[in-house]
């Protein structure tokens, strides 16, 4: 019950978060309010994630304007989604309190980008450039968030350096596909923000992740295309969420997949310099 309460607020968090950094408004100031009245909303009965929407019937007590019913579907599904999360990953997988808090504020940073991405064609970097900072610190402190890579030094320098790695690589990856995809089809392929984006995910998953990112989230951005999934008022379909999506699967499966890239290194190695 701690975990889903936890969960439910931040939910709450992740739905100020995605109204208002679009909007260039501080997440801090003012105080959860209606957008119509300026209301400052109580936290007794009316700021309560979940139930507070219930409890004033769907719309704001002062001036009536409806408040969507997405905040209490947003906060009820993050908090549903914190507590698999430590049930996978403390309960399961034995995994320390430290790598779920990193993993879950990971996705839910992802989450929270892809569908500014979707409303807005831009990827705040309030986030991107905040993770691509936090990434090196956290992967020193929790270093079991990053695959070994068995190199010779222990194993917070190794998540140190895997930080540092997957995130030049994830930038430097998505920079040359724009730069080749606007050579090719002569329009814009990848944005900047695409870049900081996978930039951070690689900062905190590793390369190997990036790997699996691209792989998973092509597949599923096609996908998303052909049946017709999401519609945008552009045509064009964001990639941001797709690859999200891949990069959450990445955490999901991270040692299989880790598992099937060496063993596609060891094949290659074979292939190329046979013993």
């Amino acid at each position: 019950m701690v975990i889903f309460c936890f969960g439910a607020a931040v939910g709450s968090f992740l739905n100020v978060v995605v109204y208002r950094l679009p909007r260039g408004k501080s997440l801090l100031w003012p105080p959860s309010h209606c957008p119509r009245c300026q209301h400052q909303l109580s936290m007794v009965r009316e700021n309560v994630p979940i139930v507070g929407w219930f409890l004033v019937r769907g719309k704001c007590r002062y001036c009536g304007e409806p408040v969507s019913f997405w905040y209490p579907v947003v906060e009820f599904l993050t908090a549903c989604f914190v507590v698999a999360s430590y049930v996978c990953l403390v309960g399961y997988q034995g995994r320390s309190l430290g790598h779920f808090l990193a993993w879950t504020g990971l996705a839910l940073a992802i989450v929270a980008a892809g569908v500014i991405d979707l409303q807005t064609y831009l990827i705040p970097d309030a986030i991107t450039k905040l993770g691509m900072v936090v990434a090196p610190v956290v992967s020193f402190l929790v270093p079991s968030i990053h695959p070994a890579l068995g190199w010779p030094a222990n194993e917070r320098l190794q998540a140190f350096l895997s930080s540092l790695v997957g995130m030049a690589a994830g930038a430097g990856f998505v920079y040359v596909v724009g730069v080749l995809g606007k050579l090719i089809f002569g329009r814009e392929a990848m944005g900047f923000g695409d870049v900081k984006f996978v930039g951070m995910i690689g900062g905190f998953l590793g390369w190997q992740a990036i790997v699996w990112t691209f792989i998973i989230g092509s597949i599923l951005g096609l996908v998303f295309v052909l049946v017709g999934v999401i519609r945008t008022e552009k045509g064009a379909l964001p990639f941001a969420p797709s690859l999200g999506l891949g990069a959450i699967a990445f955490m999901v499966w991270q040692r299989p997949l880790v598992l099937k890239l060496a063993q596609f290194g060891t094949s290659l190695r074979w292939v190329f310099w046979p013993e």
